[in-house]
């Protein structure tokens, strides 16, 4: 045979053979057991159905999930885990199904106690209709959710019933939150109000006056009440007290305003009318020629007036921490 035509013919003997195709054997047992411990240690339920939707494969969070042994859930229909409260639910969800789509379905779903929970399931749809599924118990976050729904329901309640102004605000001065007393007292819609600046509520001269009263608040002094006068779009002069809170996340920093405030101006107006009626009171007082004292039952006098004073040769603030 010439030596073009040649060639090398690599023989393998067949006892190397054979220990290659061991080799390959027990790395293949070795990977399939580490899947399986992968699986069965997932935090989630994972499962494998046939084409009919009977359970062939299972992880051991399905068997803790369902109250079952692993034996007595395989060969089992899928539907027959669901409670009768998702069977319609179920029958929808076959009639959507499309093979290569992956879905996410809240299900209510039985343990063999016949106790249900809430079941968020996601299921990739394989090649010949079977299914891989991820489920997961999610009862007690649903329960937690609906709590704190309902908790912030009353909350919302309360602040909608309260007739004190309330807002809050960002450093920027953006509204995030008014109440409905709030909306009212400005005429304007919590629409028109939230995301708006709550420093255009102010007259321009005013604003400054604000500005000092809300953003020199800080981690020492996070509270703080103030008074000033606010004028309405008909032009009447009102007063107002607010009570102005800084709210910090936990690094510190101010993230967010709150500030409770009411309409004084009636309690203003009484301390006006009482001020110049203490006034007029006094300069009657004063101009009377006869002599006139007050003093508590141990003697201290509380005051006197003019005639008092000269009558006696003292001066008036001498005489009031006498005693008779």
């Amino acid at each position: 045979m010439p030596k073009s035509y040649r060639r090398k013919i690599k023989i393998t003997p067949c006892g190397s053979r054979r220990k290659n195709i061991l080799h390959k054997l027990e790395s293949l047992s070795q990977s399939n057991e580490l899947y399986r411990i992968l699986v069965d240690q997932a935090a989630v339920g994972i499962f494998v159905t046939d084409y009919e939707h009977r359970l062939i494969d299972i992880n051991t969070r399905i068997c803790s999930m369902f109250s079952y042994q692993r034996e007595e859930l395989i060969g089992k229909y899928f539907q027959e885990l669901i409670a009768p409260e998702g069977l319609n639910q179920v029958h929808e969800l076959f009639a959507r199904i499309k093979e290569g789509k992956t879905f996410a379905e809240e299900l209510w779903c039985q343990r063999r106690d016949r106790s249900i929970f809430l079941c968020e399931l996601t299921i990739n749809v394989l090649a010949g209709g079977s299914w891989h599924g991820i489920a997961r118990d999610i009862t007690k976050y649903r329960q937690t959710e609906l709590a704190l729904k309902e908790s912030m329901a009353r909350y919302q309640a309360v602040v909608e019933d309260q007739i004190e102004f309330i807002r809050r605000f960002r450093p920027d001065g953006t509204l995030t939150f008014v109440n409905s007393a709030f909306c009212k007292y400005y005429g304007k819609s919590m629409e028109a109000l939230l995301g708006q600046n709550f420093m255009d509520l102010f007259p321009v001269e005013d604003r400054d006056t604000v500005k000092r009263q809300i953003f020199s608040l800080n981690k020492d002094h996070p509270v703080a009440i103030a008074e000033r006068r606010f004028i309405r779009p008909n032009g009447e002069v009102v007063w107002q007290q607010w009570t102005n809170r800084a709210i910090f996340n936990e690094q510190g920093q101010i993230v967010e305003y709150q500030s409770v405030g009411r309409d004084i101006t009636n309690q203003k107006q009484v301390e006006e009318r009482l001020k110049r009626s203490e006034a007029r009171y006094r300069a009657i007082v004063e101009d009377q020629v006869e002599l006139i004292r007050r003093f508590k039952p141990d003697g201290t006098l509380t005051f006197v007036n003019g005639s008092f004073a000269k009558y006696v040769g003292i001066r008036r603030m001498k005489l009031w921490v006498k005693i008779l």
